[in-house]
């Protein structure tokens, strides 16, 4: 299992560009280092890869911002003290 934390943030993304900007934080999806990976899946939750992720579903994540976002939709409204830590199987 990786595990994601998310933090809840007020942020802005478009998919066209995959872009995720949070306050300092300002990056690209293809930005090569996932342990600084930000990636957004709402207007208010942001993703950081708090685990290196297994080559496939980094790539996943960054060619199919779709999918990651359906993977994880359901947890947008839980919050545990500000942060939600979420189990994303490693085989889908």
């Amino acid at each position: 299992m990786v595990i994601l934390e998310f933090f809840k943030v007020t942020a802005s993304f478009t998919l066209k560009d995959h872009h995720c900007r949070v306050g300092k934080c300002s990056l690209h999806t293809e930005y090569s280092n996932p342990w600084l990976q930000c990636l957004l899946f709402s207007n208010f939750i942001c993703l950081e890869f708090w685990h290196e992720l297994n080559h496939v579903l980094y790539s996943r994540f960054l060619h199919d911002i779709e999918w990651a976002c359906s993977r994880i939709v359901f947890g947008i409204h839980m919050q545990i003290n500000s942060r939600l830590y979420l189990e994303i199987p490693d085989h889908y």
